[in-house]
């Protein structure tokens, strides 16, 4: 029962257009070429790197959400056979244990 790991095109769409902002805006705020043109001022405050930032937070933490969603059923099964490996584990231990002493004492006597 594996996650599926199909990708969403509209979520691509968004992580690419958070990208884009980001980029856009490190370029238009002179980060990367010096000496901007004044009309990269309204630019600028148009296309917002943070938002861009934001953006791609949000995409991320929808997408690991969705994958933990979908890989709960497993999760679940595997605490619950751990719980039952680990809750019957002394009783294995205590049945190895006194294994040789039941065998030996039944050739003894």
């Amino acid at each position: 029962m594996a996650a599926t790991s199909a990708r969403i095109p509209d979520i691509q769409v968004l992580r690419g257009i958070a990208v884009l902002a980001v980029v856009l805006h490190h370029i238009l705020s002179g980060n990367l070429f010096p000496g901007r043109h004044p009309d990269f001022e309204q630019a600028l405050n148009f296309i917002r790197g943070d938002a861009g930032v934001d953006l791609f937070f949000v995409i991320s933490g929808y997408v690991i959400a969705r994958t933990l969603l979908l890989a709960l059923p497993l999760m679940l099964l595997m605490a619950h056979l751990s719980w039952l490996f680990f809750e019957r584990w002394p009783l294995r231990w205590r049945q190895a244990r006194e294994a040789p002493l039941i065998s030996t004492e039944e050739v003894l006597s």
